[in-house]
């Protein structure tokens, strides 16, 4: 059995990793181009990799773009590795890195956030 197989199964059994409902998440290549992200309105592309909190009282996902999820992680309560997201190991090698990447980056998107808040007050 693969590694990757494995931790899927597990996350699969897994209610909470590291103070987040795993279940909630997931991510995957966007379909078509009919979704919006719920941070800034804009669609999300298809074949761009998105992320998706489960709205659990209507029970649809809530689509982001991985950047803007990345923002919103912490009031998303999501607070655990990319790698556990459902679907992460269906993403190509390329994608998954990205992602990572970005993750690992996060703090550059908060200091861009800033930078952008301090041009309009400008």
């Amino acid at each position: 059995m693969s590694r990757a197989m494995l931790t899927r199964m597990l996350l699969a059994r897994s209610e909470i990793i590291d103070g987040t409902k795993i279940r909630q998440f997931r991510t995957e290549n966007a379909k078509s181009d009919r979704s919006k992200c719920q941070i800034c309105g804009d669609k999300i592309d298809q074949d761009e990799v998105r992320i998706s909190r489960l709205d659990e009282d209507r029970g649809i996902d809530r689509w982001h773009h991985v950047h803007c999820f990345i923002v919103a992680a912490p009031d998303l309560d999501f607070h655990t590795r990319v790698e556990n997201l459902q679907g992460f190991y269906r993403l190509s090698a390329m994608d998954q890195w990205e992602l990572i990447d970005a993750m690992e980056h996060r703090h550059e998107c908060f200091d861009e956030e800033e930078e952008d808040d301090d041009e309009d007050d400008g």
